[in-house]
C-alpha cells in the first residue's frame, strides 16, 4: 500500500506508517497525543476497520478510513473471530481509560 501511495505522488510528509505498536489502541493513543494528530485517515483490512475507527474516533480523532483489501483471505473468519474478540478488550480499554502497553509500568517481583 505504501509504494501504491507513493506511485500516486503522496507525499512523504502526509505519510505515517505505524509498524511499532503491537495493538491498535497503541497506535492511536500514539497518533492523538504523541504525533498530535487531529484528522487521519486510517489504511487496514477491511475486518480491521471498525475497531480501527472506533479507537482512533474514541480517543479523539477525527478518523476516517480506506480499506486495503486486495484480495481474499484465506482466513478470514479466523481474522473476523479475532477482531471480534479484540473488538471487546478495546470497548473495555476505552471505558476503563486504559493507557497504552508501552506507557505502562512493568511489575517486577523479587
Amino acid at each position: 500500500m505504501l509504494n501504491y501511495m507513493y506511485n500516486r505522488d503522496v507525499p512523504d510528509s502526509i505519510v505515517i506508517v505505524d509498524g511499532n505498536n503491537a495493538r491498535t489502541f497503541d497506535s492511536c493513543y500514539r497518533l492523538k497525543n504523541e504525533l498530535r494528530q487531529n484528522d487521519v485517515v486510517l489504511i487496514t483490512q477491511g475486518f480491521h476497520m471498525p475497531r480501527a475507527l472506533y479507537l482512533c474516533n474514541k480517543m479523539g480523532l477525527d478518523a476516517w478510513g480506506l480499506e486495503s483489501d486486495l484480495r481474499m483471505y484465506k482466513d478470514i473468519v479466523w481474522f473476523t473471530v479475532r477482531d471480534w474478540m479484540a473488538s471487546l478488550l478495546a470497548w473495555w480499554d476505552i471505558y476503563n481509560q486504559r493507557l497504552p502497553s508501552y506507557l505502562q509500568a512493568e511489575v517486577i517481583n523479587y
